[in-house]
């Protein structure tokens, strides 16, 4: 039986080396880099990234929220844009422009 506490990993299999999810733009070939995260976290990683979910035991599970990863959900950005750009005094236009830029970075 395995001992220590179950989180899970993301990563992609190929005929090469497997390549780990790390955090928002980093992979790692190296498994001990991967982010040992929750199962919920795991699965909107492995869904955002198209990557495999692998679970295995350790002494603590390091990423319990997906913000902690540096991921960001489109409406929390593109809500920051829009109070950015309205304390800039950026005119509607200006605004719905970032708005696309926004949505276009995180597809």
């Amino acid at each position: 039986m395995a001992h220590g506490l179950l989180y899970f990993t993301a990563v992609k299999r190929t005929s090469g080396l497997p390549v780990y999810y790390v955090k928002k733009g980093v992979f790692s070939i190296a498994p001990h880099q991967a982010a040992m995260m929750t199962e919920d976290v795991a699965k909107r990683v492995c869904k955002r990234y198209s990557l495999t979910l692998e679970r295995d035991y350790g002494y603590d599970v390091a990423y319990r929220a997906w913000e902690d990863l540096g991921e960001v959900e489109s409406c929390l950005a593109i809500r920051q844009v829009i109070q950015t750009a309205k304390a800039d005094g950026l005119s509607d236009q200006e605004i719905v422009a970032l708005v696309a830029q926004t949505l276009e970075s995180k597809s």
